[in-house]
């Protein structure tokens, strides 16, 4: 993955829980520190929309600088460096089973 990526299993569906929705939010919160301006790189595989889905739910809840890596991670593994990422497992046990 993407060095500093952190992995949020499930975010991505168009028809998220607004639970998880919620817990996306908070999660998003503490990993920006609470500053809505930070850059926000959303990616996921190639063809998947889920990131696009994490992206716009992000600009609606006001952060302003939210960036869709279309390509994914495979389109980033093919120009830079990569890193092993593994789901975040406080993320697991705060969301709903799929």
């Amino acid at each position: 993955s993407i060095p500093g990526a952190s992995w949020l299993p499930g975010a991505g569906p168009g028809d998220l829980p607004q639970e998880r929705a919620d817990a996306l939010l908070a999660r998003v919160a503490e990993l920006t520190e609470g500053d809505k301006a930070k850059p926000v790189v959303t990616f996921c595989q190639p063809q998947c929309w889920g990131s696009w889905n994490v992206g716009k739910r992000l600009v609606q809840a006001g952060y302003t600088s939210v960036h869709w890596l279309p390509d994914g991670v495979s389109g980033w593994q093919e120009r830079n460096d990569t890193v092993v990422v593994d789901p975040e497992s406080g993320w697991l046990a705060k969301a709903p089973a799929d």
